[in-house]
């Protein structure tokens, strides 16, 4: 009986060796999990926030930070197939998994209706704001995953997509029916309402989720340090 016990100890303390150091490394993975959600969860409340508190595009001054909530107008140019504003991304092979690349991304000049007139995006190197999880309007598969390549998603806005934007205003209307310039700073997919309810039910389930992950964490740790101590005793 001796020799069996000495013979099937190795492989067991070996399994032990490492699902100790499985479980301390998964354990830490979910404290740094819990600070990206708390760090995710603080954007998206303070975006949410902001847009709340700017003025409308129409009812601002010239140099003023504002909020433009429309819709892409026909008059702009298409870029790629039926998109006027687009992000083309790829999944690759990594060391760890996989990864997104992003492959091509195509800004231009937008035109924006709004409910109380026309608005001019005029320039072309705003931001395509990723905080909010649905921050496209439309999304697509271009090219499914093949052998050697993985698949290839467009994402971005067509005619009629609802979109929001922050941005400085340029040139305030005189006249009705005259068009206001702005400078975006950042574009998301709208409408508003929809947008601000998203990033606070966002920010609200991230918060929800960040005890419970660390309350895995600590007993996954508390697992790896006692049966660590129990393997160098032994």
């Amino acid at each position: 009986m001796g020799l069996r016990t000495n013979r099937f100890a190795a492989p067991l303390n070996a399994l032990r060796g490492g699902l100790i150091w499985l479980s301390g490394l998964v354990g830490i993975g979910l404290i740094f999990l819990a600070w990206a959600f708390h760090d995710s969860g603080g954007e998206q409340r303070e975006l949410a926030a902001r847009l709340a508190a700017l003025p409308d595009v129409h009812a601002a001054q010239e140099g003023d930070t504002v909020v433009v909530e429309g819709e892409i107008g026909e008059t702009t140019p298409l870029l790629r197939d039926e998109f006027a504003a687009f992000v083309r991304i790829q999944r690759q092979a990594a060391y760890r998994g996989s990864v997104d690349v992003v492959i091509e991304t195509a800004r231009q000049p937008l035109d924006v209706v709004t409910v109380t007139g026309k608005v001019r995006i005029e320039n072309r190197d705003y931001a395509f704001d990723d905080r909010p999880l649905d921050w496209a309007a439309e999304e697509r598969l271009e090219t499914p995953a093949r052998a050697t390549e993985g698949a290839i998603t467009i994402s971005g806005f067509t005619h009629g997509s609802p979109v929001v934007a922050i941005a400085r205003v340029e040139r305030q209307s005189t006249s009705i029916g005259e068009t206001v310039l702005v400078h975006a700073e950042t574009i998301m997919a709208g409408p508003l309402d929809k947008l601000a309810n998203q990033l606070r039910g966002s920010a609200v389930k991230g918060d929800a989720a960040i005890p419970w992950m660390l309350g895995g964490a600590l007993l996954l740790l508390l697992y790896a340090f006692w049966e660590g101590r129990r393997l160098y005793r032994n």
